[in-house]
This record gives C-alpha cells, structure tokens and sequence, in this order.
C-alpha cells in the first residue's frame, strides 16, 4: 500500500473516530466455486468441460431450447459437469439411438444445483424453462 493512500486512511480513522462516526468496514465474499470456475452466477446455467467444474464451455441466461452439436463449434459430447442457478426447470439430454433421453432434471429448485454429468460426456442438448 502507498504512503499515500495509508496516510489518506489514517485520515479518515481519525477525522471518523474524532468526531464519533463509526466506520464499518465491509468483509470481502468469495466467490463460490462454482463463480469462481466459470463466472457462472445467479440466473445461470453454465456447462463445464472438467468434472470438477473447470473449463467452462457454455452459459445461458434465458429460456431456450439449444442444440449443442448444431452449434459452432460443435458442443456436443464436452459437457463433464453443470452448474445450474435459476430456479426455473432445466433439462440436459443425452441423444442415443435416435431418441432424446433426459439425463438431467431439475424442476425449478431454489439455489444452485451442480452435477457432474455422465462420464462419456454425451450431452447432446439443453432446455431451459
């Protein structure tokens, strides 16, 4: 820290205590893991290419129906883990012998919500709402 800012500091302890103000002083919050991997926030659904929630490949914010394949690049198959913080429902689906099976569901819980997903990565597709 600067002279100068330790100074302007000590200066405001003393004018604030002087005059009989108390000074609160806010904690600093960290991220939980999950904003911390990926910037993955409230309203957020957000898929990971690590298991453990790192290398974040895709968010969302909104009500969507998404197609992770059809995207480009293609995002199908990447998905190891999601974090899922909206309390609206959201499914992940998995595609297999031409049908669209549900791998995951959550039906609008409140607070966040992580899973890994299955381990041969076969996310195909994400619905939310």
């Amino acid at each position: 820290m600067s002279t100068r800012l330790r100074s302007r500091k000590a200066r405001l302890v003393a004018s604030a205590t002087a005059t009989g103000v108390g000074i609160l002083l806010a904690p600093f919050v960290a991220p939980s893991p999950a904003q911390a991997a990926g910037n993955c926030w409230p309203g957020d659904v957000c898929l990971f290419d690590g298991r453990d929630y790192t290398n974040q490949i895709w968010k969302a914010s909104g009500c969507g129906d998404w197609d992770l394949g059809a995207m480009n690049p293609p995002l199908k198959n990447l998905a190891s883990s999601v974090v899922i913080q909206t309390s609206v429902r959201v499914t992940i689906f998995h595609h297999l012998n031409g049908k669209w099976e549900i791998q995951l569901e959550t039906k609008g819980s409140s607070g966040t919500v992580q899973a890994p997903l299955r381990p041969d990565n076969a996310t195909d597709r994400v619905r939310i709402c």
